[in-house]
């Protein structure tokens, strides 16, 4: 009762926000004080997180569905209806929300439940939107990564690609956002032995992210970092180590080692 009206109050969006903002703050609490109380010994916070967002899921898509149904009930095919804006709207702010539930479950390790939820995000945001939008594109990005992490290749590499063409056309080609995944493009590409077209991608989102940080900035070293292994694969050792060097010093200056 506590969540439905939570998100009857705050809206979809900002309801799922605050109930995963709950749920991960519950969780960091559980892991700093578990060692030194013991009656959390017979809590699994993992299950607790999965029940919790399961029941946001379930309840914020009832909430769509029951716009749509509305629809589909009085016949209304008319896209400047206000009850298909009110639609439009839902289905997108549903899509966020439930790319982000997604988003925490992959943080936690759960990549499964992450593709799942973001795959249904992004079906939402596409049937809402008219177009390529920046919220699509964050979550193809988005199933990019837990595909990449999954070791499911192709897949991965697409989504890649389909979230850099709709930022590169939307923010333009010096975007932090375009840089994002043109970095984890290329350590896909590197990982999978293709190490010139992974370089061409790492050095252009190295070349983006100094623009907007400067040199010492823990992002433009994780690049660096990568670059370094493309070096390295291609035998050039020389080469790589002034990445490693530089990507170690900002690491070090950021950890405060």
């Amino acid at each position: 009762k506590f969540l439905h009206g939570r998100l009857q109050a705050l809206g979809v969006l900002e309801g799922t926000t605050a109930q995963v903002t709950d749920v991960e703050e519950l969780l960091l609490r559980y892991f700093e004080k578990k060692s030194s109380v013991l009656c959390f010994e017979s809590i699994d916070p993992e299950q607790i997180m999965l029940d919790a967002y399961a029941r946001t899921r379930k309840d914020i898509t009832r909430l769509v569905e029951d716009l749509e149904g509305g629809t589909e009930d009085n016949g209304i095919h008319q896209e400047d209806t206000l009850q298909l804006k009110r639609l439009n709207k839902a289905q997108i702010e549903t899509g966020k929300a439930l790319h982000l539930l997604g988003a925490s479950l992959g943080a936690q390790g759960f990549n499964d439940e992450e593709i799942e939820l973001c795959r249904e995000a992004l079906q939402l945001k596409r049937v809402a939107a008219f177009g390529p939008s920046i919220t699509i594109s964050d979550t193809l990005h988005c199933l990019g990564f837990a595909l990449d992490n999954n070791g499911i290749y192709l897949e991965a590499m697409d989504f890649y690609d389909q979230a850099l063409a709709i930022r590169q056309s939307i923010v333009g080609n010096e975007d932090l956002r375009v840089a994002e995944t043109l970095h984890n493009k290329g350590a896909l590409l590197c990982e999978h032995g293709n190490c010139d077209d992974a370089m061409d991608c790492l050095q252009e989102a190295l070349k983006i992210r100094l623009l907007h940080f400067g040199e010492h900035n823990e992002s433009c070293a994780d690049t660096q970092q990568w670059i370094g292994n493309v070096m390295r694969e291609k035998g050039k050792f020389n080469d790589a180590l002034p990445y490693f060097q530089s990507a170690l010093k900002t690491k070090k200056n950021f950890l405060g080692a």
